[in-house]
């Protein structure tokens, strides 16, 4: 799950990405994140204006986190591979993905990662596409 998609878990209690995230912690969905991704959500979901976005504190986003790091699939990047996505700042998602073992990446941001992951045989999916292909299995 890219930073993208678990921000707007946090900030919408109606769209596909909380879906996402309670499927998630019913244990329906599985996330993998590295430490390299898992402190970017820390760092983007703590910033001044997430909180403000999302009207939680710091205490009760860390608090989340927390929950979070117990439920998801912890990744070592044993490899990195990079540069593959347009956005260099991408590549690390990618990275998580390929040695996860990953399906796919759920992102908002199919045009700068889909490429690169693709050739990892990765798909890249918006929240709202799985959500629908969830309902459809």
């Amino acid at each position: 799950m890219d930073t993208d998609v678990l921000y707007a878990a946090f900030a919408s209690d109606s769209g596909a990405s909380r879906v996402l995230l309670n499927e998630a912690i019913d244990g329906t969905l599985k996330l993998a994140a590295s430490t390299s991704l898992f402190l970017e959500y820390e760092a983007v979901l703590c910033r001044a204006e997430s909180l403000e976005r999302i009207g939680l504190s710091r205490d009760e986003v860390v608090e989340a986190l927390d929950l979070l790091a117990g439920i998801i699939e912890p990744v070592g990047l044993h490899y990195q591979w990079r540069p593959v996505a347009k956005d260099p700042d991408d590549d690390f998602v990618i990275e998580t993905a390929v040695n996860a073992v990953a399906d796919m990446v759920v992102s908002f941001n199919l045009k700068d990662m889909a490429a690169g992951a693709a050739l990892f045989g990765i798909e890249v999916v918006r929240p709202g596409t799985l959500v629908r292909r969830l309902k459809d299995e």
